[in-house]
């Protein structure tokens, strides 16, 4: 199956990123260790979003995004990130105070769908995580198929896959 086949296979609508969490360093100094600009950092301290018993965050995060189509399977999306922040591993390792690190996959799913595709996670990552003593954190969500065709594809073409997020108008 070529590669454009395979990316029209796809059943929904996913997003993979790198997540380092430190309780120590500042935003600067987690991108100046990590030597790279994050896609999305919050500073420890800073008032959170959430609605817990939380009031401000305990980490100062780093997030980075697979820069790819967010229909594109997670395996390929896992291997565009890949190539963007497989070397950082001894870099989180290194780092000062308590840190944690999740490699994150969302996955909506389309519930007209009878079956979805799996992920694969290559012997790479499983190593990257190891030893970073990070996490796997995947979250699935079946939508039901009118609801995903309305959010997840591009309105007037009704199908269409190449949307790179959800139609939230």
């Amino acid at each position: 199956m070529t590669l454009d086949a395979l990316q029209e296979t796809v059943d929904g609508w996913q997003d993979v990123y790198l997540t380092v969490l430190n309780d120590t360093l500042t935003r600067p100094e987690l991108a100046s260790a990590l030597q790279m600009i994050p896609d999305v950092s919050v500073e420890v301290g800073e008032p959170t979003n959430s609605k817990g018993p939380r009031k401000v965050e305990a980490f100062t995060s780093w997030i980075v995004h697979a820069k790819s189509n967010r229909n594109q399977m997670v395996d390929l999306q896992l291997a565009m990130l890949w190539t963007v922040v497989g070397h950082l591993a001894p870099a989180i390792a290194a780092l000062p105070g308590e840190t944690r690190c999740y490699l994150n996959v969302h996955h909506i799913m389309n519930g007209g769908e009878f079956q979805g595709h799996g992920i694969n996670l290559s012997s790479e990552w499983i190593g990257f995580l190891a030893q970073v003593h990070g996490e796997f954190d995947v979250d699935q969500y079946v939508v039901e198929a009118e609801r995903f065709r309305m959010k997840y594809v591009v309105p007037g073409r009704l199908g269409d896959r190449s949307t790179t997020g959800p139609n939230l108008g």
